[in-house]
């Protein structure tokens, strides 16, 4: 249905003719003063102006029409901001559990905590007035969209990442494609982790045991099964004095640096973006990033992901003794130990052999999660790995799981798990040593090494 708006004459114009009239008005009148103001702290308040100026002089509304202010705020927004993103990208607060914002230009998908989807009646007004919001959007963070970078990556904002792609990789129908991807370490908390059903209080005092005492792990899941959410609040667990070396790539999630009320950082965190290049001189991948870090004393490296041949580097950190923490794509617990294995082999000539006993070495620990049917992210198992051989295999023992006894579907077509946190297997003499060496209390210990 075409929105129409009613006019000083009477008439009843669409809103996209509106728009359309307004944006060539100001462009024709008013090209150098709009030009003067990019870069501008006070360039929103002037735009507005400029824009009432202009509904004025085409006759649309009068100075004294009450709907004038909603209306030029709203043009606004469409004309110089995010349109009906801002409702929610500048109210945040007011939208609790809002998680993503997927979707093309008149085709728009809200997902909330909880695996909850909604299809919204909101929508860009055309698939170029989509395309050209999301490159303002990313323009106004130093991102690109256009011919030669037809697909981006980049953060809007404190801990929103956004990815948008365009024609040719897409349908021009579809104007633009974006995900925009909202995390919230803040409010990541034991208690909300526990209630939520994404962990048992056991399990979690386990991991933080693992965490006090610089135990290197690998969160490992497919995509938006919670991982960054968990490594967030695993590492916020650790002291302030502990140096952490955050390695990220696209678009900042980890969000771990503190402040007091005089906006000084009370922590020590070092974190960093990766800035790839053609020009060896020029690259700064997370391999290179993460061997920079070595010269600064860390106490704790995140490579956010391992993806490419900085999984060689992790190991070998790791290997050092060094507690590394990071997240990668697998399918279970067990093949996350081959998952980087198989990465390594981009960087090393190294026998596959070699390769797994070195992953194994390095990270004792496993953290699988999932998000079931249900929407809900959960560990779905802690798995230690021991040791591998040529002869053996992967030697590995569970430590906890979420054991899946039923999958009900609703009537809705929603699906309800029905299942429970159990302890499986106590920690090998292999872990007890690291843990006793870290400093671990040899009662924590022989609590955990109970089968």
């Amino acid at each position: 249905m075409i929105e129409k708006i009613k006019i000083t004459s009477g008439k009843r114009i669409p809103y996209v003719d509106l728009l359309d009239q307004t944006q060539k008005y100001v462009s024709a009148e008013y090209s150098a003063e709009v030009s003067s103001l990019v870069g501008r702290d006070d360039s929103e308040p002037q735009m507005r102006e400029i824009i009432s100026r202009s509904l004025i002089n085409l006759k649309f509304f009068s100075p004294s029409d009450s709907r004038l202010n909603e209306i030029k705020s709203r043009l606004y927004e469409d004309m110089a901001g995010m349109s009906f993103l801002s409702k929610y990208l500048n109210h945040l607060d007011k939208y609790s559990d809002l998680e993503e914002i997927n979707g093309n230009w008149n085709s728009i998908h809200m997902k909330y905590t909880g695996g909850r989807t909604e299809l919204k009646e909101e929508s860009f007004l055309s698939p170029q007035h989509a395309l050209d919001t999301i490159k303002r959007i990313l323009q106004n963070h130093g991102g690109i969209l256009d011919d030669a970078t037809p697909e981006v990556t980049g953060d809007i904002g404190s801990n929103i990442r956004i990815t948008a792609k365009k024609a040719p990789l897409i349908p021009e129908s579809f104007g633009v494609y974006f995900s925009i991807r909202i995390t919230r370490p803040h409010s990541i908390t034991n208690e909300r982790l526990v209630e939520s059903g994404t962990v048992s209080t056991d399990i979690m005092e386990f991991l933080q045991t693992c965490v006090k005492y610089m135990i290197s792990m690998v969160v490992s899941g497919k995509q938006y099964a919670g991982k960054t959410t968990m490594i967030n609040f695993l590492l916020s667990l650790l002291p302030d004095n502990v140096i952490k070396y955050l390695i990220e790539e696209g678009s900042r999630e980890l969000d771990l640096i503190k402040y007091d009320k005089d906006g000084r950082m009370i922590n020590q965190v070092i974190p960093c973006l990766v800035r790839p290049s053609e020009d060896k001189k020029q690259n700064y991948d997370a391999k290179k990033e993460l061997q920079f870090g070595l010269r600064y004393d860390s106490d704790v490296f995140v490579p956010q992901e391992m993806r490419a041949e900085e999984a060689v580097t992790a190991v070998e950190c790791a290997r050092t003794g060094s507690m590394v923490v990071s997240t990668t794509h697998s399918n279970d617990a067990a093949s996350t130990y081959s998952r980087i294995m198989t990465l390594m082999q981009l960087e090393s000539n190294q026998k596959e052999d070699t390769l797994m006993r070195l992953v194994v070495e390095a990270f004792p620990l496993i953290i699988h999660m999932a998000r079931p049917k249900d929407g809900l992210p959960r560990v779905m198992e802690v798995l230690e790995g021991e040791r591998y051989s040529k002869e053996d295999g992967l030697i590995c023992r569970t430590l906890y799981r979420y054991a899946v006894e039923d999958n009900i579907e609703n009537k809705d077509g929603s699906v309800k798990v029905i299942g429970h946190f159990e302890r499986v297997h106590g920690i090998s003499e292999r872990l007890q040593r690291i843990l006793l060496t870290n400093s671990a209390p040899k009662k924590l210990v022989d609590f955990y090494a109970k089968e």
